[in-house]
């Protein structure tokens, strides 16, 4: 409560200085939030957040402090840059001694265990951390041997376990929490899919329901984060190929799993319902060859019950390279 009084003490002084910057705090760190340059196109600005990797405590508070000071006065100036941010918050991660494995793994365990929906059930939180996170963890640590934890030493520790095994899904889950606590980065060359479908699990309302929802999702995510379009995943007649052009213009189109789909159903093969809607998304796909950051992936995600597998996959790949 005390923090929480100071960050909103923080705040008020920001709002009173003029500034349109707020601090705020996700999980153990400290964020900026307002108004800034969009990282394609510096000419236009939107709600953004930069990351500062640094502690949510009085310290840390301090930091983020002067770090709005330093911002706004480059939004002043005109020479704000995204790219000097995130060197300055690798080097951040880079300095900070509680990222040695050992400290940093005590610190996720007592965030696991103040976690208020751990503490309805004291014995059955034990039980969890013992059985789905203890193992894990201390197979990072010997994997780590005194260096820090980062994507490589996540990656490394996972293969190190059967693929395709219960232990491997099991570290999966363990490491993907310690990577949202630490707040690791993607690695360079990766980028998060998010796919809508109008429904499943639920019928009437589900999460992720629509093409908006999805690029809401991506949006907030960040830089790293694209639509994915599953080409069954819509109602009969909806315009696929506005929808593809939509998420192009916005640069979170991610790639494709193309298939097919009549009523309900979904992972058809491609093509064999409606070949000339297949023709019409491939006319926005090679109008946009060539943009900025365009680079979608292609996949198919089909379901072959009653036909040979390799017979539709054959098909499936004509008929896409007959669209394109």
């Amino acid at each position: 409560m005390e923090f929480e009084k100071a960050l909103d003490s923080a705040n008020t002084l920001l709002a009173a200085q003029g500034s349109k910057l707020r601090i705020e705090q996700r999980g153990s760190r400290l964020n900026l939030r307002g108004l800034l340059p969009l990282r394609l196109d510096p000419s236009q600005s939107k709600l953004q957040r930069i990351s500062l990797g640094v502690m949510a405590d009085p310290d840390g508070l301090d930091h983020a402090l002067q770090a709005a000071a330093l911002v706004r006065l480059q939004l002043e100036q005109n020479c704000f840059d995204w790219s000097a941010w995130s060197a300055r918050r690798r080097r951040t991660h880079a300095l900070e001694p509680t990222q040695a494995v050992d400290a940093a793994l005590k610190r996720f365990e007592k965030a696991f265990f103040s976690d208020p929906r751990r503490r309805r059930s004291p014995s059955g939180s034990r039980t969890t951390w013992s059985g789905a996170y203890l193992p894990y963890l201390r197979r990072l640590s010997k994997q780590a041997d005194g260096s820090t934890i980062d994507a490589a030493l996540l990656m490394r520790t996972l293969l190190s376990y059967e693929d395709g095994s219960r232990s491997r899904q099991q570290c999966a889950t363990a490491l993907a929490a310690l990577a949202r606590f630490l707040e690791i980065p993607l690695p360079d060359d990766w980028r998060v899919f998010t796919e809508h479908k109008m429904y499943e699990p639920a019928f009437y309302s589900t999460v992720v329901q629509d093409w908006g929802t999805n690029f809401l999702i991506a949006q907030e995510l960040g830089p790293k984060a694209f639509c994915l379009v599953d080409l069954g995943h819509h109602a009969p007649n909806v315009n696929i190929e506005m929808i593809v052009a939509r998420l192009i213009q916005f640069g979170k189109l991610g790639g494709f799993h193309f298939n097919d789909s009549k009523y309900g159903d979904d992972d058809l093969d491609a093509g064999s319902i409606d070949p000339y809607r297949l023709f019409l998304v491939f006319n926005e796909l090679v109008d946009a060859e060539g943009s900025k950051g365009f680079n979608p992936a292609h996949m198919l995600d089909q379901s072959h019950n009653v036909t040979d597998p390799i017979e539709s996959l054959m098909v499936s790949a004509m008929e896409v390279q007959r669209a394109y």
